[in-house]
């Protein structure tokens, strides 16, 4: 698999043009990833925060505001196409688990199963032990 199977190039760099500007924000990111899960229909950029743990709305509002002032990245990902999660997620405990390691530049990680449970495509910005 490469990147383009999961999410196109342009969604990709605004993807990361959208991590820099919330950490710009204030938005402490632990691990940022895109990944697909079947139930969802489409690929979510996964973010988790050090606030979502304590304030997870406040997250989301700061989600609105960076969307709001940046057209061109709501134009390539809308705020629905992200999911503010807790560092402790169940995904990210796994693919952390299934990886051996923190991942800290891109890295593509194919459908596997770690600890029975069906990891599907991600694309992963970093990841946080």
């Amino acid at each position: 698999m490469d990147q383009a199977s999961l999410v196109n190039d342009r969604s990709v760099r605004a993807g990361t043009q959208l991590i820099k500007l919330l950490e710009q924000a204030g938005m402490k990111i632990e691990s940022a990833l895109w990944i697909n899960d079947p139930e969802w229909g489409s690929p979510r950029l996964l973010l988790a925060t050090e606030g979502a743990s304590f304030d997870l709305r406040q997250e989301y509002l700061r989600l609105s505001t960076v969307m709001n002032n940046n057209p061109q990245i709501e134009a390539t990902v809308s705020s629905s196409d992200v999911m503010i999660v807790e560092h402790a997620n169940k995904t990210l405990r796994l693919l952390s688990k299934g990886l051996g390691k923190p991942v800290k530049n891109k890295t593509v990680w194919r459908r596997s199963t770690v600890g029975g449970t069906i990891i599907e495509d991600a694309l992963i910005y970093r990841l946080a032990a």
